[in-house]
């Protein structure tokens, strides 16, 4: 097997990237916090990364799981096989490569005007001559009257028989696709951002606020772009009042109360003072009557709560303005 490209300086962080929200919420239990600083620091270190070195992490990882050197004790087998079953399934996926005509007619007019962006006539008559003629007609729009002239007079003299021009298409995609994504470094840094979140969001609050903090110190910027995608129980003062109720109303008020068991008085109060009467007593009644609980059910419910927030902001349910 040839060595994976000496730019990639970590496996796990590529795997990571790769698995997403696949990954069980229990992996993040087998690491110690400062294995999870390592890897979210390399996570943000990583950048773009090539589907070659993607499918070459992806066989390394599936031959280490398939690997009998060590027998895994029994209570862990089947977590083992639930990761490598979704390593297959992403190498699987990755070997069905996408061909340049499946990605022209699925490609959206602002993605088109980046791989058009001062290209020649022919090359744009080629290239609209495979896309969407919804997203064509979009991206014919933005030229100059002379342009589109030129335009459609290559369109009407393209050979669509021609291996030539099918090569030639074919070579420019990758290059452009190539060319466009080394100098997308924001959004990928913004991917890996929202990456870094997905996983404080699993782990204990207690050491994912530990873990920002620090990632403050060393990368300020990065640290930004995590905490737009990050939320902690004082986000919840964010949210309008009507909204607050309705988002809160969708939890048995033993959840709610177990959260705000763990969070300063002044927050807690705060938060009793936004949401509509009816609620505030069901939660105090809660807690007055459920006495002493543990840290795990407190970091249990607020990852609950949390987690439903991210989700309601992502899906436009709910408004809530993050402070740079």
């Amino acid at each position: 097997m040839k060595t994976i490209s000496s730019r990639v300086k970590n496996k796990s962080a590529i795997l990571l990237g790769m698995l997403g929200d696949s990954l069980p919420q229990e992996v993040y239990s087998y690491l110690k916090p400062e294995e999870i600083e390592k890897l979210l620091g390399e996570l943000d270190s990583a950048g773009a990364v090539s589907k070659e070195d993607e499918n070459k992490v992806l066989k390394l990882f599936g031959k280490h799981f398939q690997n009998p050197i060590s027998t895994p004790k029994k209570e862990n087998t089947d977590f083992a096989r639930e990761i490598l079953a979704e390593i297959e399934k992403i190498v699987k996926d990755a070997k069905k490569e996408e061909s340049v005509v499946e990605y022209l007619k699925r490609t959206k007019k602002k993605e088109l005007s980046k791989l058009v962006l001062g290209e020649s006539a022919k090359i744009v008559a080629l290239i609209m001559s495979y896309t969407d003629p919804e997203e064509s007609s979009l991206l014919f729009e933005e030229f100059s009257d002379s342009f589109r002239e030129e335009v459609l007079e290559e369109i009407q003299a393209l050979d669509f028989y021609s291996d030539k021009n099918a090569d030639e298409l074919e070579r420019f995609v990758k290059f452009k696709k190539a060319l466009i994504e080394r100098e997308l470094s924001p959004t990928v840094k913004n991917r890996n951002g929202r990456k870094v979140a997905d996983i404080l969001t699993k782990v204990s609050p207690n050491i994912s606020g530990d873990l920002i903090s620090k990632i403050r110190e060393k990368n300020p910027e990065f640290a930004e772009n995590i905490t737009e995608h990050y939320f902690d129980m004082n986000d919840l003062l964010k949210i309008g009042r009507n909204s607050l109720t309705k988002f809160l109303e969708k939890f048995h008020p033993i959840v709610i109360a177990s959260a705000l068991k763990g969070v300063e008085t002044s927050l807690k109060e705060e938060i009793f003072s936004l949401i509509d009467n009816w609620l505030r007593k069901s939660v105090k009644c809660e807690m007055d009557s459920m006495g002493p609980i543990s840290l795990a059910e407190i970091e249990e419910a607020q990852k609950g709560i949390l987690g439903a927030l991210r989700l309601s902001v992502d899906s436009g349910y709910i408004k809530i303005w993050k402070i740079k």
